[in-house]
């Protein structure tokens, strides 16, 4: 650079001030337009960085919410274990017996709807929920006595003018009776708060029941050897009221033959509406008992197999059957699978992500 300023050649050159003016603010444009970013650029990539960071952020978020939870929203239709928590909790409900009996709507009704259960049928899912701490004892006072009885003997002796004695007895009887008041369980109480919160967990919300008449029951557990009664509505407390004083119908729990075997088969989430999806295969029984009529004979049984609940389709017919012949030959619905009944449920996911009964439909 040096050299070039020692040309002998290099002449000395004015400059016009409004020229040079021009090119300087030219020349900043120049350089700040190639040394910075154009606005429209900028505003573009910060708009992209915002995007994937939110996107980032929401999915995390989900995963931190919804991570193994299985009622997180799917893209497409999700197979399920059928040993999974909320699956073995749903076909628990569709399938809840007292004392090995299940409620027959779903056998009898091709398809089933919340609308079509009567209200005896809403108790009866209602209750799988109900656990005998939800019921409260009502007492009341009894009156009771007991009576002391006591007996006072007297002898006399008189002796006659010839000297002779005799003795005579007296027995004379004095009875006390004592009372006392004591505390006696007279029925127990339910709060309908509780019993709707039950038909809620079934059924979700606005489902409506009814109390104008009593409503039999059955339980899973027992109150002095008891199991069932009439639950009738208390308006005063706004609670239902039982005595249990009934057993409900104990011969499936006798009888080694039952009256229905049912299996989960399969599990599945829909994609589109998130409802779950179960399928059950069922096969009936139709039995008959044969009383032993002498001490050292065995009970037998006569029973068929059936594919539908009306026994319309007899799949294997058995006679003279003894329990412990049954015992090691019992019934397994493997056996039958191809033939029998399949009953689908459905069930909807509320706003809470809680999963409720839609419906059933059964293929035969």
């Amino acid at each position: 650079m040096d050299d070039k300023f020692e040309d002998d050649n290099y002449e000395e050159t004015s400059f016009d001030d409004s020229s040079f003016e021009d090119d300087e603010f030219e020349n900043e444009t120049t350089t700040n337009n190639n040394n910075g970013m154009n606005p429209v650029i900028k505003w573009v990539i910060i708009c992209t960085v915002a995007l994937v960071v939110g996107v980032t952020v929401y999915f995390v978020t989900d995963a931190l919410i919804n991570g193994g939870n299985d009622t997180a929203v799917v893209d497409e239709d999700t197979p399920m274990a059928l040993n999974n928590e909320m699956v073995t909790y749903l076909y628990g409900n569709v399938s809840y017996d007292v004392r090995g009996v299940r409620n027959t709507i779903f056998f009898k009704n091709d398809k089933v709807e919340a609308d079509d259960f009567s209200n005896n049928d809403k108790f009866f899912f209602a209750f799988r929920y109900i656990t005998s701490q939800d019921f409260t004892a009502i007492y009341e006072e009894v009156e009771v006595g007991s009576t002391t009885t006591t007996t006072t003997t007297t002898e006399t002796t008189k002796t006659d003018s010839n000297g002779n004695t005799s003795t005579t007895t007296d027995s004379s009887t004095s009875s006390d009776e004592e009372k006392d008041t004591v505390m006696v369980v007279k029925e127990y109480s339910i709060s309908n708060e509780v019993i709707a919160a039950a038909m809620e967990d079934f059924f979700g919300e606005g489902v409506s029941y009814n109390y104008d008449t009593e409503i039999p029951i059955g339980v899973n557990f027992t109150v002095n050897g008891y199991n069932a009664g009439n639950l009738r509505y208390d308006s005063t407390s706004d609670s239902f009221l039982i005595k249990f004083n009934e057993n409900s119908d104990l011969s499936v729990e006798t009888s080694p033959i039952k009256p229905y075997y049912g299996q989960l088969v399969s599990a599945i989430r829909k994609a589109e509406t998130n409802h779950i999806i179960l399928k059950e295969k069922v096969i009936f029984t139709k039995v008959t008992v044969n009383e032993a009529k002498t001490d050292d004979a065995d009970t037998t049984y006569n029973y068929s197999i059936c594919a539908d609940y009306e026994c319309n389709e007899v799949l294997e017919t058995k006679t003279g059957v003894t329990k412990s012949q049954y015992y090691n030959d019992p019934i397994e619905i493997d056996d039958y699978e191809d033939k029998a009944t399949t009953i689908t449920y459905t069930f909807f996911k509320d706003s809470v992500n809680e999963y409720h009964f839609l419906s059933s439909e059964k293929d035969k």
